[in-house]
């Protein structure tokens, strides 16, 4: 079905839904079915139009728990589109197939599963917590499915959800590592949000209001009271729960995670580390690696603040350039590691090329975009580092493929930035190649959103008087 404009695509799906309602009243399943299939294409992420259509397929198969005769048989084929649509990220892709096979059998496990997967990747969270519910309905001590139903509800800041399918996770293999985190980081996350705490965007961002225990030591000095109750701060519970029980990792975990929301990294490093040296587990390494990324990048923001205050001081801009080094090769090594540990993500792999690109290996970062490509998230921009890379590597029609595939793609108004960035690549490839009236071309698609980029007036002013070439600024 080709692209609608959403506010048309919003009218067809409610006359969809329209009609599908008057079928389900005349128990004309099947013409009910289609009509909430169609509400739910066109307006997928409508958590109504998948709720009605699902129980119009309930209702078709008598509520049997099972779905048509032979379904087994039925969805081999579409098990087997389902795949390699996943294996692709094809999210859009997955969730027909899903949805189709749904209709065989609305009570397949994996099908829900691979239905919320898809939701979940494109941020449907609502149409991803039913499908994942339904999954886990299916059943009921899958650990895989309990996960991903636990994760949707965090991401909505569902805590007690949250904690509740995370908890039989954890009830199912008490050694279950990620499971022991997640309950402690669902912990973390709801006292923080209660407590009134915030968290920041930019690096020096951050929240202005008092914490739960700076209010209540206010209101007691006030009265003049000094006492503290439990409660108030979790910083101070969670010292008190070390101080009583120094073997139990999860309240290091807590407290580092804490400490980290408010940007406190050396305290937080101090007890992730310490939490490190008690349990291996992948989840409290990671907080360690992320602890140590942010402590640098906070050290290299003051540096940053030190050198511009002080442009002619070489010591400091040396300081800098040795902390920005650091950090990078450090990003490096973390980037890395997780890359092998999860192969199937893209934003690892797209992240990890870009500082490769930044060090200079070219080859190295080019297999990492070309990977990330596939990612409809990231394809765009991958695809402009891929030229950028290709270009150092001197391989010039492969780069100007890439910038060639990249610009239709980019919207000039919301990344204004990569926008021109890329026609400019492309434009000083065309230059070089004679192509003179296509560099034209892109020069003035630069100066339509900004005059003054780089030296385009100039680069532009040559070709139209019949020179051209020269050096880049």
């Amino acid at each position: 079905m080709p692209s609608l404009d959403p506010e048309r695509a919003g009218q067809l799906a409610r006359d969809c839904w329209r009609k599908g309602n008057e079928a389900l009243n005349s128990k004309n399943w099947d013409f009910a079915i289609e009509m909430f299939a169609q509400a739910a294409k066109l307006v997928p992420d409508n958590l109504m139009y998948r709720q009605v259509l699902r129980g119009a397929e309930h209702k078709k198969y008598g509520d049997n728990g099972k779905g048509a005769r032979m379904a087994s048989a039925k969805l081999m084929g579409i098990r087997s589109r389902l795949k390699k649509a996943r294996s692709k990220e094809e999210w859009d892709d997955v969730d027909a197939a899903a949805e189709e096979g749904l209709k065989v059998n609305p009570w397949d496990g994996s099908l829900n599963f691979e239905l919320g997967t898809a939701c979940s990747k494109r941020e449907y969270l609502d149409v991803a917590i039913f499908a994942f519910g339904e999954a886990v309905k299916a059943e009921t001590e899958n650990r895989d499915y309990l996960r991903a139903l636990g994760d949707a509800h965090l991401e909505k800041e569902n805590y007690d959800e949250a904690a509740k399918f995370w908890g039989r996770v954890y009830e199912l293999d008490p050694h279950d590592g990620e499971a022991r985190s997640k309950c402690s980081q669902i912990q973390v996350e709801k006292a923080t949000k209660k407590g009134g705490y915030r968290e920041a965007e930019g690096t020096r961002d951050v929240a202005t209001e008092k914490t739960a225990y700076e209010q209540a030591r206010g209101d007691r000095s006030s009265k003049g009271a000094d006492v503290i109750n439990p409660g108030d701060d979790p910083v101070k519970d969670l010292e008190m729960a070390i101080r009583k029980n120094p073997d139990d990792v999860d309240n290091y975990v807590k407290l580092a995670e804490l400490h980290r929301k408010e940007k406190r990294y050396e305290a937080a490093l101090k007890y992730a580390r310490k939490a490190g040296e008690m349990s291996d587990e992948p989840t409290v390494s990671e907080l360690v690696e992320d602890v140590e990324l942010e402590l640098l990048r906070q050290r290299l923001d003051k540096a940053n603040d030190e050198m511009n205050a002080n442009p002619e001081d070489e010591a400091v801009k040396g300081f800098r350039d040795k902390l920005l080094r650091k950090l990078v090769k450090h990003e490096i090594d973390v980037l890395a590691g997780r890359v092998k540990r999860y192969p199937k993500n893209s934003q690892l792999k797209f992240d990890l090329g870009k500082r490769y690109r930044q060090v200079g290996k070219y080859s190295d970062a080019i297999q990492l975009f070309q990977q990330s490509v596939a990612d409809q998230r990231l394809e765009s921009e991958a695809l402009v580092h891929l030229g950028h890379c290709f270009i150092k590597e001197k391989k010039f029609p492969l780069a100007k493929r890439q910038f060639e595939k990249a610009i239709p793609k980019l919207n000039k108004q919301d990344d204004p930035d990569l926008y021109k960035d890329a026609c400019y690549a492309l434009a000083r490839l065309e230059e070089e190649s004679g192509n003179t009236d296509q560099a034209e071309e892109l020069y003035s698609n630069i100066l339509e959103i900004d005059y003054n980029y780089r030296n385009v007036q100039k680069r532009l002013e040559k070709i139209q008087s019949g020179e051209s070439g020269g050096s880049d600024d």
